[in-house]
């Protein structure tokens, strides 16, 4: 198959497939409109109700129909009735105007099924409606019935780190536009635990990242008097140990593997990320970009700053 780019709409060939392709606001409405009066004009067999155009959204295709008839009105304002094939034809596309065919996608396969009910063997009577109650009926079905015998007593800190706690109307709305767009004739997968390790395996592995956390901190509160050793800004070092560095003591020289809450642990690492500090923000601001005179002192502090960083970074 060979194509032939056109960048005139009047050299457009009409008896032979054509492909628009342009970014947004480009001009695609233009050539179709453009299209759809030369069509009329030019090809005698072609009336208004012969074209077919369809199009996206409700919004799209009031804007095409608009946009369509105002063409044909200028054309036949313009001289219309000196082209060929111009009056008769326009004019009687804007008489019929009201049965041309430019509908949403939607909008085209209901006429379709409504035009030819006893071919598709459907009612005669059909309407199209928005599917998102039913999926809001069957979710919250899940969630009342399935979703504690699945994840039992993690289901409250499992619903904690997806926000259902914050907004629960948010949630549901996330959850729901997923499953409106997945296609599983296509092989798409909703999978919440991409791992397969499930909320206990999930929650040793967090626990024992916790645990090497703790090992890297040390005890008794040797990371932070350190960490106020270090050479730089005094501002900064002050902003940092108060927001990230004595947070982080606090929770993990005292955290046991066995008593892991992890919406606390959510809160805590929602903080951190939330500490700036000389421009940068979140655990960048842990390792000093830049030093006082005398340079960097790193061995002032006992924990290894790099690899403590790197383990945090895993719990995000």
């Amino acid at each position: 198959m060979s194509y032939q780019a056109v960048d005139d709409i009047n050299r457009i060939d009409l008896t032979r497939h054509g492909l628009i392709e342009a970014s947004a606001g480009t001009g695609k409405t233009y050539t179709i409109e453009n299209l759809v009066v030369r069509l009329l004009r030019e090809r005698e067999e072609v009336e208004m109700e012969n074209i077919l155009v369809v199009t996206f959204t409700e919004k799209a295709a009031s804007e095409l129909k608009a946009r369509i008839r105002k063409k044909i009105e200028e054309d036949l304002e313009e001289g219309g009735d000196e082209k060929e094939g111009g009056p008769a034809k326009l004019r009687q596309a804007l008489d019929s105007f009201d049965r041309a065919p430019i509908h949403t996608i939607h909008g085209f396969c209901q006429t379709v099924l409504r035009d030819f009910a006893f071919e598709n063997r459907v009612l005669f009577q059909t309407e199209v409606i928005s599917d998102r109650p039913l999926f809001e009926a069957l979710l919250k079905e899940q969630m009342r019935k399935d979703w504690p015998l699945i994840y039992g007593d993690h289901l409250e800190e499992l619903l904690y780190i997806s926000g259902f706690h914050d907004n629960p109307g948010s949630f549901m709305d996330t959850v729901v536009r997923l499953a409106q767009t997945l296609h599983p004739e296509a092989g798409d997968l909703l999978i919440p635990d991409p791992w397969g390790s499930g909320p206990e395996g999930l929650a040793r592995e967090i626990a024992g990242i916790c645990m090497e956390i703790k090992a890297l901190i040390g005890p008794g509160g040797e990371f932070s008097k350190g960490y106020a050793q270090l050479r730089f800004n005094k501002r900064s070092k002050t902003t940092v140990l108060a927001n990230l560095v004595d947070p982080l003591e606090e929770f993990f020289s005292g955290f046991k593997e066995e008593g892991l809450h992890i919406p606390s642990l959510l809160d805590l690492m929602t903080s951190v990320e939330n500490t700036r500090s000389a421009g940068r923000k979140g655990l960048d601001c842990l390792i000093p970009a830049r030093w006082n005179k005398g340079g960097q002192n790193l061995e002032a502090c006992p924990a290894d700053l790099t690899a403590l960083k790197q383990r945090l970074e895993a719990l995000n």
